[in-house]
């Protein structure tokens, strides 16, 4: 690239690192929730974790949550709801910044006569070329597709005994409930007996002797205190 274009470059390099970091910000302070009775949470267990707004329990789009309702809440209004409302997180305005994300790609890929993002990405991934990527999806696909038709047959007729009809149409917030029900159910895999294998604590510092060992580093936790603000007592302070 001559002087000009890599000026370019550059800009639209930074250009692109504060329109994904905006987009990961527009998420974070998204302030969206539901509120449900208690009755529509029925199968998730404990409860009163969740912020309260009178009678009504408030659902926020996180990671946590999403895996607990889409799972086990019984309701399936419950779990449609929920899944329209972390699927529509810091919508639109997220929306508009993806279309300036794509177009920033195309740009930088063009200048380094390139004819998609992808194409540029992918020379410096393992897979060296869109080509490779695609041979690779279509070997793939021809080999998991029997397969594939035959655990889609095997679900769905759990879920009619599950839901209790017989003409049953699944939608994508039904999945993670009935895959979650048949491991239970099919297989005797229960994640909260699982978990007590896992105690947090011991897991945090397994994780920890792993990192210290990987990166030639030591972790201390440190104590905080700040009468400014109260501190959750979950909340570890370390120090690297």
């Amino acid at each position: 690239l001559n002087e000009e274009k890599k000026l370019l470059f550059d800009q639209k390099t930074l250009l692109l690192s504060e329109k994904k970091r905006l987009f990961e910000h527009n998420i974070q302070i998204d302030k969206s929730f539901i509120a449900v009775a208690a009755e529509e949470l029925e199968g998730v267990g404990e409860i009163n974790f969740f912020e309260r707004a009178e009678e009504k329990y408030i659902l926020r789009p996180n990671y946590p949550t999403y895996n607990l309702i889409m799972q086990k809440a019984k309701n399936r209004d419950t779990r449609e709801k929920y899944y329209y409302l972390f699927r529509d997180q810091a919508f639109p305005e997220n929306q508009l910044i993806l279309e300036e994300i794509r177009k920033i790609r195309s740009e930088l890929a063009q200048l380094l006569g390139k004819t998609t993002f992808s194409r540029l990405d992918l020379e410096s991934q393992m897979a060296k070329s869109l080509e490779q990527v695609e041979n690779f999806l279509f070997e793939l696909k021809e080999k998991t597709t029997r397969e594939a038709k035959n655990e889609k047959k095997l679900l769905t007729e759990y879920a009619k005994n599950l839901f209790q009809q017989n003409e049953l149409i699944i939608f994508p917030w039904d999945v993670p409930y009935i895959i979650h029900n048949y491991e239970k159910d099919c297989f005797a895999i229960d994640e909260e007996k699982i978990s007590q294998f896992f105690e947090l604590e011991n897991s945090f510092k397994k994780l920890f002797e792993i990192i210290e060992s990987f990166f030639g580093i030591e972790i201390c936790e440190i104590m905080y205190e700040n009468n400014d603000w109260k501190i959750d007592k979950r909340i570890k302070f370390l120090e690297l």
